[in-house]
This record gives structure tokens, C-alpha cells and sequence, in this order.
């Protein structure tokens, strides 16, 4: 592990570029995998903590394991994502190699090593992906580099992100946004006499204020959206960055998991301590209180557990990384000597802005493989609107199998003054 570490930070240090610790570890973790099967590196710890001066916090992109065919001859392309994420066949991302930088200017020096790969298969918890020159992948992908990293450029996913545009909104305008969400693949623009499919969300201009305001499918104004001024220079790059956010929220909140497996859900009981759950299905928790949760494994093999709340401010949050407790849960299978139940206390507090109530859904995502959803990860919309779509990210694992099931649990917190 030392060694490797070592390598990656010099490897680094001769691109003279940083990039996310999260970058590092799946890169690490592949290197491991290949050459120590059985070992699985975690990753632990608060990401706002700097180790090395290489890293940084933000961005992480999905990785693309690289296994070459000794046998066949053949190089086969893994991307750390599938059924599960949300992928679907024909999205395309575009990838580069792991020390690639991920955010600010130094991307663009490396944009002539980018290449754009498809998804051609759709697993449980990974795909396949390809490009459409055989020889470039040959001479792209050598034995020595074993982790690509990837962004989503193009989904095919559903329609949670069509964007009806206002009728009165001028040409001009038009394109500038147009060309501001080629940036966001969960994005599709409308025009106004465009019925041809459900919508997600309609922009319309508010004449008193002269600003753009987003609502959503019932056509009610998207509660906790900014307003955004047309005068203002940046208005057309403020409005795609929130579409973008809200298409983005929409996408994994209304991700249907048909691929789920129910009987694999029974492999985990939870228990709910101190709080019944409401007729309305809702857990309701004082201001400032703990909403504990009792978690145990019931079959005969470890899973792991993610854990995020798809919040009040259009924010999807890791729980467990947000406490330095890494991606996921591991619980041992039944009779292990380690522990195979773990205990959740989650603490509701609620902001002025909050008001009196806020609403979220902790959504867990059971697995039967260390898989981690990093791109599914969302600052509040309030807080930070600028920092750009990410794709899912997945600790890497060269399997084609696995299950997932996912349990959701509604909490209401309220001030009672």
C-alpha cells in the first residue's frame, strides 16, 4: 500500500497537477486489487482534512478499471457504475487518466488526453463501456495505467431534467443558455410549444421583478430557488447552474431502482429507536434531537451501506462521510466475530432559514460489493450553486455481479417554540 502510494504521489509531482483524495484511493484501491486480490484498502476520515499538498477536497470523478485479456488479447473497459447509478445504455462520459486534474484551469491542459467512451452494457453495479476505435484504446489504455477516471457528458437516462423555456424570452437569451447547460448532461431544454413529453421544470419571467423564476412540474414556483435578475451579468450562467442542480437533485431522488431486489432488501433489519413512524409516513423529530437507527445483518455475508438525505435545500448528503466515518457501512455476516449491527445517530437541527420545519428522506443503499455513490453527492442550493455536475462514483471492484436494494425513511424536524 506504502509503495503504491508512493508511486501515485510522484506520479503527480511529475504532471504537477492535484487532484480529490477520493481520486487517489480508487486509484489506489485498483492497484491493490490487481496485484493483492484479497485486500480491500477503506477509505476513513474527514475529506476537509489535508494530508498531502497534492490533494484537494472537491470533485471526483467515476473511475474506469482497466483488465487486459492476457488470453485473448483483448483490453476490457469498466466503468464503477450501473443499474444501481441510474446508467443506462448509451450514456457517454468522457475520461482521462487518474492525475488529471479536476477542477479550475489545469483541466483544460489535459484536454487533449481526453477520450469519450459509451456504455454499451448495463450491470448491477458496474458496465461496460467502449470506443468506437479499437486502436485508441490499444495505445490509450497501457497495461501500466489500471485507473481512467470519467465524467458524464450525455445521458440517456430519463426525463427529469426537461426545462420548458418562457415564450417571451429573447433569442439572444436563448442560446446564451443553451450553450451554458452543453455542460450538464441532466439538463434538456424545451421550447414553449414543445407537449411532446412530460417536463420536470418551466422557466417563466417575472415582469414586476424582471428575474427568471423555475417552477416545477405542477407549475408552482421551486420552493428555496434564488432569484435571478435578468439585468444581472451573469443571469443566464447563475439560471443554468440551477437547473442544472435541480435536474440533477430530481434524477437520483426519482431513480426508480427497477433492478432492485426485494428478497435482497430482508438481508438487513432496521430498527427505528425513540421515534414512531406518523400515519403519513412520516418520522417527526423535536429541533435539536437524535434520530437513531439500529442497522443488523442477517444473512451469512458481509454488505456495505450507503447512507444520504435528500434534503431541504435540493442538497444530497453522505452521512457517514460528512462524520468522517468513510462511504459506507460494513457489516460482518451473521456470526462473524466483528459486529454485525451498527447504530446510527443522526442529529436534526434546524437553520433560521429552515424555519419551523424542514423535510428530508435518508435514503440507504444496500450492496452486496464496497461500492460508494460519490457523484451522486450534492451541495445545498442555497450554499453553492457553482460547483458543477459530478458523475457517480464507485469504489472500484472488477466484478460484473452483485445485488442492491434501497430502503427509505421519511424525517420531519420541527421547532416548537
Amino acid at each position: 500500500m506504502s509503495y503504491f502510494l508512493e508511486c501515485a504521489l510522484q506520479d503527480l509531482a511529475k504532471h504537477r497537477t492535484r487532484i480529490p483524495y477520493r481520486s487517489l484511493h480508487q486509484h489506489l484501491r485498483n492497484l491493490v486489487r490487481k496485484y493483492s486480490p484479497k485486500q480491500t484498502p477503506m477509505f476513513y476520515g474527514m475529506l476537509q482534512e489535508p494530508f498531502f499538498k497534492e490533494l484537494q477536497n472537491d470533485g471526483g470523478l467515476l473511475p474506469v478499471t482497466i483488465h487486459h485479456d492476457q488470453v485473448n488479447g483483448v483490453t476490457i473497459l469498466t466503468l464503477e457504475a450501473g443499474k444501481a447509478h441510474g446508467v443506462a445504455i448509451g450514456d457517454e462520459y468522457e475520461a482521462v487518466p487518474f492525475y488529471a486534474p479536476e477542477t479550475g484551469e489545469a483541466v483544460k491542459e489535459f484536454s487533449d488526453q481526453a477520450i469519450t467512451l459509451r456504455v454499451v452494457e448495463v450491470y448491477t453495479l458496474t458496465s461496460s463501456v467502449c470506443h468506437q476505435d479499437e486502436s485508441v484504446v490499444t495505445s490509450r489504455f497501457s497495461a501500466k495505467t489500471v485507473t481512467w477516471k470519467a465524467r458524464l457528458v450525455r445521458s440517456c437516462c430519463s426525463n427529469e431534467g426537461l426545462v420548458r423555456l418562457p415564450q417571451d424570452m429573447e433569442e439572444a437569451e436563448l442560446s446564451r443558455l443553451a450553450k451554458e447547460v452543453e455542460d450538464s448532461p441532466y439538463v434538456k431544454l424545451l421550447s414553449w410549444d414543445d407537449r411532446s413529453s412530460p417536463i420536470a421544470f418551466s422557466v417563466t419571467i417575472d415582469g414586476t421583478t424582471n428575474s427568471y423564476v423555475v417552477h416545477d412540474a405542477t407549475g408552482s414556483p421551486v420552493t428555496r430557488a434564488p432569484m435571478i435578475r435578468r439585468g444581472d451579468c451573469d443571469a443566464i450562467k447563475s439560471l443554468a447552474r440551477v437547473l442544472g442542480h435541480l435536474a440533477k437533485f430530481m434524477l437520483f431522488k426519482n431513480l426508480r431502482h427497477e433492478e432492485a431486489d426485494e428478497g435482497f432488501k430482508d438481508s438487513v433489519s432496521f430498527e427505528v429507536i425513540g421515534h414512531t413512524c406518523g400515519e403519513d409516513g412520516w418520522y417527526t423529530v423535536k429541533h435539536e434531537d437524535d434520530w437513531k437507527l439500529q442497522i443488523r445483518n442477517m444473512s451469512k455475508e458481509t454488505l456495505y451501506i450507503g447512507i444520504f438525505n435528500f434534503g431541504f435545500w435540493w442538497e444530497i448528503d453522505n452521512l457517514l462521510s460528512g462524520q468522517g466515518e468513510g462511504e459506507f457501512l460494513t457489516l460482518q455476516s451473521v456470526g462473524h466475530a466483528l459486529e454485525s449491527t451498527e447504530s446510527l445517530g443522526l442529529e436534526w437541527k434546524l437553520d433560521e432559514e429552515d424555519g419551523d420545519e424542514r423535510e428530508d428522506v435518508v435514503r440507504l443503499f444496500i450492496t452486496d460489493k464496497p461500492t460508494s455513490f460519490q457523484g451522486m453527492e450534492l451541495s445545498s442550493l442555497k450554499a453553492d450553486i457553482g460547483r458543477g455536475d459530478e458523475s457517480d462514483s464507485l469504489v472500484p471492484q472488477n466484478v460484473i455481479g452483485g445485488r442492491f436494494a434501497v430502503r427509505t425513511f421519511k424525517v420531519k424536524t420541527r421547532r416548537y417554540r
